[in-house]
């Protein structure tokens, strides 16, 4: 499927209109349900084949937070044969307690996926976890980068670039 044709059809499927509150504290007008996409598998093939192409030559690991970067994650890995791993936003108490899940990380080189990023304080979480495991993340792709300058300014301050496969103001272009 061409770019332009996906970005038309994530925007359809998954734009909703109302009031929404936003993991930074902010209200905004519209939301994206990237469950409408992340769990479509045609729409999810698709994107995959166009992100993969932001995955780092040297990229060991990608990893997702829960719940939605996980899906991707584990997309990308399936495409790539990189292997994947989940980030929790908190530790279980049951089980292995582990906060990284799936895939050892010290040294290694780590990319993050994430689905719908808005301010980037998901990755900067991710980021610093991975980094506290001994891990090396510089890198971040996304699906849909809702504010682009202040993302690409937030996640510099962590040593971190962001690709975005799409950012909000070329989605809503696209419909025209």
């Amino acid at each position: 499927m061409e770019r332009e044709e996906l970005g038309k059809l994530i925007y359809n499927l998954s734009l909703l209109k109302g009031e929404f509150l936003l993991k930074s504290g902010e209200t905004s007008g519209f939301y994206f349900d990237k469950f409408k996409f992340l769990t479509d598998p045609i729409l999810l093939k698709s994107i995959v084949e166009h992100m993969a192409q932001f995955l780092p030559l040297n990229t060991d690991l990608i990893a997702g937070p829960e719940l939605g970067g996980a899906i991707l994650a584990t997309a990308l890995s399936l495409k790539t044969d990189i292997k994947s791993l989940i980030v929790r936003k908190e530790i279980k108490e049951h089980g292995t307690a582990k906060i990284i899940e799936g895939q050892d990380v010290y040294g290694k080189t780590i990319c993050i996926a994430e689905d719908v990023v808005t301010t980037g304080s998901t990755t900067i979480e991710t980021t610093r976890k991975l980094r506290a495991a001994g891990a090396k993340v510089n890198t971040v792709i996304c699906i849909i980068n809702r504010n682009p300058e202040f993302t690409a300014k937030a996640l510099q301050n962590e040593r971190v670039k962001i690709h975005s496969l799409f950012v909000l103001n070329e989605l809503g272009e696209l419909q025209i």
